[in-house]
């Protein structure tokens, strides 16, 4: 897979990942003239604050115990007794104050402060951030880690943290140690093909969900068309498609991949990987044995390395298509490009000339 994935692309398959696509918001935030990756998350979190403030901080109710000669909430008198504060004319007492001072909070201040030690920001994205970040200047700074993320409770009337939450687990991720001076940097985001793997599923997801219209789309568990002793079929894995996209009159089932090399080489020539269209093949040949299903098709989408392709098959009756998806273009060049691949049905994978690479 290329690195040479424009900053503004990568705006968009982040905020599409994450179901904060807005027309027009990469403009207003600023994300059209960010010169690196630091610097995108800096301008994201910065606007994802400034739109938090005008909504009001998520706020809670934090016990507090403390020594005070204003009494509040549950006295404890022994313990006052037994430190002899009424003495001094105070009490210790317990209660719960309404405060921002909350985990999902804190975690956007601490990552934010975290995004401020890089060296990479520009002047504007620093200062855009640090304003951003004085309606917290009561919440604490915490020292993150990834069981944090799984600690923080959302809801309803909190979604608006998930697209935040979201963006700072990965800044989390990605920070490394980077000298013994105890130092730190961001690891290169398009070389881990483990966080852009899923966070490229997750794009054509909800790229599909908003553009394919008519489709009931999601991830689908496929049944394995077996007979054997139930011990026998509890041994069988689990299959799970990336995405299925069911209209009335058409079915597709999409395998998003993300590597360095979309092909191995074999003797000099360039194939398909063969684990890749097994995987495939298993979900199309289960699934349609049901009804309904018999004609469903199958999308394996990589992101282009630089040797694009687009491959059209019927592979033990069921049409097959193999094909990279250019993010180095123009995101409207992305956009009609990424549309065709999940909209084009069965008569256009038959009947036009396969592509080469």
């Amino acid at each position: 897979m290329s690195a040479a994935i424009p900053i503004l692309n990568l705006y968009y398959l982040l905020t599409y990942a994450w179901d904060q696509y807005q027309p027009g918001e990469a403009r207003e935030i600023g994300a059209e003239d960010c010169p690196d990756v630091e610097n995108l998350f800096a301008v994201m979190l910065s606007g994802g604050l400034r739109q938090l403030a005008r909504r009001g901080m998520d706020r809670d109710y934090i016990p507090h115990t403390e020594e005070t000669s204003r009494l509040r909430g549950k006295l404890h008198l022994m313990e006052s007794v037994r430190r002899q504060t009424p003495l001094a004319g105070r009490m210790i007492c317990s209660f719960d104050d309404l405060s921002s001072d909350v985990l999902h909070n804190q975690i956007l201040k601490s990552t934010a402060l975290s995004l401020l030690k890089r060296d990479e920001l520009t002047q504007e994205n620093r200062k855009e951030l640090r304003h951003a970040l004085e309606p917290l200047a009561q919440v604490r700074e915490i020292r993150l880690s990834g069981q944090m993320f799984r600690r923080v409770q959302l809801h309803r009337n909190n979604r608006i943290y998930r697209f935040l939450l979201g963006l700072c687990e990965l800044v989390q991720r990605l920070v490394m140690p980077a000298d013994h001076r105890g130092g730190e940097r961001i690891v290169d985001l398009l070389r881990d093909e483990v966080i852009m793997h899923s966070l490229f599923e997750k794009f054509v997801r909800n790229f599909a969900v908003r553009h394919c219209h008519d489709a009931t789309v999601g991830a689908k568990a496929v049944q394995w068309s077996v007979e054997a002793e139930d011990s026998a079929l509890a041994r069988l894995p689990v299959m799970f498609t990336d995405i299925t996209l069911d209209w009335p009159d058409r079915k597709l089932i999409v395998d998003c991949k993300y590597y360095a090399e979309a092909m191995s080489s074999h003797h000099g020539a360039s194939k398909l990987k063969s684990e890749n269209l097994y995987q495939l093949l298993a979900y199309l040949k289960n699934q349609s044995e049901l009804p309904d299903w018999e004609s469903v098709e199958g999308l394996l989408i990589y992101p282009t390395n630089g040797a694009s392709f687009d491959l059209k098959y019927r592979l033990l009756g069921n049409p097959v298509r193999a094909a990279t998806l250019d993010l180095n273009q123009p995101w409207e060049a992305i956009h009609k490009q990424l549309t065709g691949l999940l909209c084009d049905g069965e008569a256009s994978l038959l009947n036009d000339n396969p592509s080469r690479e």
